[in-house]
């Protein structure tokens, strides 16, 4: 705990003073947007046209992945106090969503499985761990500084990569620009590569794809255990009950589960 504790901090650390002003449009939205008497507003810079899925953003105090440059206002009482601008790309799509994702999201995930399986879903100390689409890659590090887990992550957007990459203060997680969709990304490795393949918000990007079937059994194959979260859709679902993944649904949330062991 006290290795976890303090890689984390310094990590988060670093990060702050690198990205400041996303790490600053972080803490208003999910630390001062809760005390008494502030309000945060997320606005929309492109002539003050929302649409209604911005709206309901805005009503969540959720900013999303950017599509137009937003606004971030701190008001007291009806006074606005201060505001952060992010522009879309890499403030929006990238550093924001380093500081913004909770990371803690898969160890709930372990304990939802384990309900289902009847026994513990747990992350050895040193296990291989592959995330394809890791995006930041906050889960990795998240794993590496709790479990002192071998990363590995490949993403297709640049941006988010080069983020991750700051982040790797400790040399611990390897995070490769590439498309996950591209078998060759894969293929060479060895059966059961990893101990364990995450996939968090990432099969609803390709599951329209051609060749989203096959890059799936390829996980499957390289994985030792895989754990899959993503949103509720039914082409997802029915594409993992075909190929023996248990499936548990939690509201919105699909969580999956298969063991090659």
């Amino acid at each position: 705990m006290i290795r976890f504790c303090f890689r984390r901090g310094i990590r988060w650390l670093i990060m702050a003073i690198k990205f400041r002003k996303s790490f600053l449009a972080y803490v208003m939205l999910n630390c001062l947007s809760h005390i008494l008497f502030l309000s945060v507003l997320t606005e929309r810079d492109v002539e003050n046209v929302l649409h209604e899925r911005d709206i309901r953003r805005k009503a969540k105090k959720n900013i999303g992945w950017a599509s137009h440059d937003k606004k971030i206002t701190l008001k007291f009482l009806k006074r606005k106090l201060f505001t952060v601008s992010l522009k879309e790309g890499i403030e929006l799509s990238a550093e924001h969503f380093y500081f913004s994702r909770n990371p803690a999201e898969i160890i709930n995930a372990f304990k939802i499985i384990s309900k289902r399986v009847g026994y513990k879903i747990k992350i050895k100390f040193g296990a291989s761990i592959f995330e394809p689409g890791c995006g930041c890659a906050r889960i990795l590090y998240y794993l590496s500084d709790r479990y002192g887990a071998k990363c590995y992550g490949l993403d297709v957007y640049e941006p988010a990569v080069e983020v991750a990459k700051s982040a790797n203060i400790f040399g611990d997680v390897v995070v490769e620009h590439g498309d996950a969709m591209e078998l060759a990304n894969v293929e060479h490795l060895a059966d059961k590569a990893f101990e364990m393949i995450i996939c968090s918000s990432y099969l609803g990007h390709i599951i329209h794809m051609d060749g989203a079937i096959d890059y799936i059994k390829s996980l499957v194959r390289i994985g030792k255990e895989i754990v899959i979260i993503d949103r509720l859709i039914p082409q997802i679902k029915a594409l993992l009950d075909d190929m023996a993944f248990l499936v548990i649904e939690k509201g919105e949330t699909l969580y999956a589960y298969h063991c090659n062991e």
